[in-house]
């Protein structure tokens, strides 16, 4: 709760700038160099639009963006998922509501536009903050001292801003009791075997496990799930997926059969994905030049 907290301040600095510099765009800097009509509120009057970070806020909300552990470009995708289709409603607020005259379109536009790097910026320097004052970290214990528990520690490693703070491995092979599991940035002790876990838990105030024995068998690997669920708040689980493309993969869960299918997508061979990626790539690339434009014609 309280970390969802934080999330939500951070998000809010992030819309605060993003609406100043949109602002400062369109009364100072825009109408130097294109036609545009008399404006004449001030930032003060577009502070008090607060429905419009509430719209923004719930679409982050709705992506699950205050509660999930994500690695930077998968959160930064949700972002501006989240982001898009907040200001396109509150676009559509305004021209259904004909509220034209007291909002300007181009600030919304340019808010959506600094939106898009400011967010993901200020949530990756937020989190920086936090993690290094304690305030967004969970202890995470990996099963498995092996390859793939000692490639998970070092990706965790890696992407610091999901907040995993290693405090050790379980693993049952009597070789590594008492050793150390060696990564690119540090070393993690093998606390014992697995049996140990729901101790060690309550020992060291850990609350979410990862498994990371793809090796051992699915039966095995059904009876531990199984187990380590009813002692954590969350399981995390690598599969023997290595090797194979992952890129726009989605779980498709199967309740009643107990199983889930991994779908994963070539978005390249959708006439309509390229449609759709085109035409993006034409709207950003127009408002990244209109933009840029007054900044390039200062400089020429």
């Amino acid at each position: 709760m309280r970390g969802t907290i934080y999330l939500m301040a951070i998000d809010l600095g992030a819309y605060l700038f993003s609406l100043f510099l949109a602002y400062e765009a369109r009364a100072n800097v825009f109408p130097r160099f294109l036609p545009t009509p008399k404006f004449s509120f001030t930032f003060l009057y577009h502070l008090g639009l607060w429905w419009m970070p509430l719209a923004i806020i719930s679409f982050m909300a709705y992506e699950r963006l205050y509660t999930q552990r994500l690695p930077f470009w998968d959160e930064t995708f949700k972002v501006i998922k989240a982001l898009t289709a907040s200001i396109l409603v509150i676009l559509a607020v305004v021209s259904l509501g004909k509220m034209s005259p007291k909002i300007s379109r181009l600030v919304i536009l340019s808010l959506w536009l600094f939106s898009l790097f400011i967010f993901p910026l200020f949530r990756l320097w937020g989190k920086k903050i936090l993690v290094s004052k304690g305030l967004w970290l969970e202890k995470i214990i990996i099963l498995g001292a092996g390859n793939a528990g000692r490639a998970l520690a070092q990706g965790l490693e890696r992407e610091k801003t999901m907040g995993y703070r290693i405090v050790g491995f379980l693993d049952d092979d009597p070789t590594r009791q008492g050793e150390k599991v060696e990564t690119r940035h540090g070393s993690y002790p093998v606390l014992g075997p697995l049996s140990s876990l729901k101790e060690k838990m309550e020992e060291l105030g850990v609350k979410t496990v990862a498994i990371a024995m793809p090796s051992i068998g699915i039966q095995r690997l059904r009876e531990l799930v199984k187990k380590v669920y009813l002692l954590t708040h969350q399981v995390l689980l690598v599969p023997e997926l290595k090797g194979i493309t992952l890129l726009n993969a989605q779980i498709i869960p199967l309740f009643m059969e107990q199983l889930f299918i991994l779908r994963l997508r070539n978005n390249l061979k959708s006439p309509l994905n390229r449609a759709v990626k085109r035409t993006f790539d034409l709207v950003v690339g127009s408002l990244v030049l209109l933009a840029l434009a007054p900044f390039m014609a200062i400089m020429a």
